[in-house]
This record gives structure tokens, sequence and C-alpha cells, in this order.
């Protein structure tokens, strides 16, 4: 089984010829300092995607480790949240490092390690905001997803709404924070005009009610607790 080639991964997209491109930087020339600018803003995030698509385990491994941390420090900061240009890096990151990833137990463990990264965001914003760029992510490379590769994605997917309903629950089902998350959901995905593809919508339908009863079966019994349930009532 092949796999793409990780020098091109994280390069910009042309979608026109269906191929995928370095940026090009030679268009006009760039200052030492301008490089130097550049570097201090995007270094983190995208040094760190490049190590989550590595061929190496080892160094995916590492940088699994790093993110977590890096996330849980940085989002402890009064001004230190995440942009969603830099988690949607990150993301890009994430789902090559599923990519490259063999063995169904070790792509469970992975599966989990990523879904569970959403509770290293010390905020409400912070964890939806990963939760978007997820969806946003998968939206954007779901029909690049071959046949033999689809099962772990779909295991990803439903360990991303396992610990979002999780964080949910851990909020008490606040319900400011539960129509924050219905709103996203509806707008990246099942509204008309979130151009998800189908096959993405039909799993998270699938496993949704599933995956809430799981998390919070006593609570969405109660008439305030059914809330999270309405995108499938």
């Amino acid at each position: 089984m092949r796999s793409k080639p990780v020098t091109s991964v994280l390069c910009a997209e042309n979608r026109n010829v269906g191929r995928r491109v370095r940026p090009n930087w030679g268009n006009r020339n760039v200052s030492p300092q301008e490089r130097s600018g550049m570097a201090a803003v995007q270094e983190p995030e995208v040094q760190l995607a490049q190590r989550l698509a590595s061929n190496e385990k080892p160094v995916r491994t590492r940088a699994m480790k790093k993110l977590r941390k890096y996330i849980s420090v940085r989002s402890q900061r009064e001004a230190g949240g995440f942009s969603a240009e830099e988690l949607l890096k990150l993301w890009k990151g994430l789902f090559y490092c599923l990519w490259m990833q063999d063995k169904p137990l070790l792509q469970e463990e992975l599966s989990n390690q990523i879904s569970t990264m959403i509770h290293s965001f010390h905020d409400t914003d912070g964890q939806l905001l990963y939760l978007e760029s997820f969806l946003q992510t998968f939206k954007r490379e779901w029909t690049g997803i071959d046949r033999l590769r689809m099962d772990k994605f779909f295991q990803l997917v439903r360990f991303m709404f396992r610990q979002t309903f999780e964080a949910l629950k851990r909020k008490h089902w606040d319900d400011s924070v539960v129509s924050m998350f219905l709103e996203l959901l509806m707008r990246e995905l099942l509204r008309n005009g979130s151009e998800a593809p189908c096959g993405l919508q039909l799993h998270i339908l699938d496993l949704y009610l599933g995956e809430l009863a799981a998390v919070g079966s006593a609570e969405v019994q109660h008439p305030h607790g059914r809330k999270p349930a309405r995108p499938c009532l």
C-alpha cells in the first residue's frame, strides 16, 4: 500500500490541475527580517505538522507528545489561544499522521490520542475551534481517502464526537455551550452550503446518537439534556 509523499502533503493545493505544489516564494525578494518574522509566527505549527506527517513513526510519536504539551501550556496563557489558521495547519499534520499509521491497534491508539487532545484546551472556545478545524479538514480531505484507509478515518470521526460529548458532559451540558456546539455542527455539516461530503454527513449522523447515549445516557433522559440530540430528531 503506497502512501502519499510526505513532501507534498503540507504544500499548497492547486485544485485546478488536481495536484499539490510547493508555495512559490520566488516572485519577490524577501528580506532577512521578513523571513525571520514569518518563521517566528509560523514555525511552531508548521514544524509540528511536518513532524506529525513524517515517514518515521518515532518522529510522529514525539511530535504527538510535544503537540499535546504545546496545546496545554499555550492555552493556559491569557493571550495564548490558537487562531483558526494555526489549528488548520496542525490538523493537516494530524490527518496525515493517521494516514501514515498502519496496524489497527496502533490506529485505534492514535485516534484516541488525537481525539482526547480536545481536553488539552482549557476553555470552551479552544475546544470548539479544535472541533471546527477537524470538521473543515475532513470536509477538504474526505474524497481523497482511499477505500483501504477509510475505516481508520471512520474511527477517528467516531472518537472525536465521543470526546466532544465528554467535554460537554464535563461542563454539565451547559445550555450556552451546547448551543454553540449545535450551531457549529449545523454550519459546518448539516446546512445547505456546508459543502460537507455526503459520506461524512451520513457517517456522523449514523454514530451521533449512539456516542451521545454512551457518554451521557443518564443526562439525555432529562428533557434539558435532550438538546444535543436535536440534529438527529
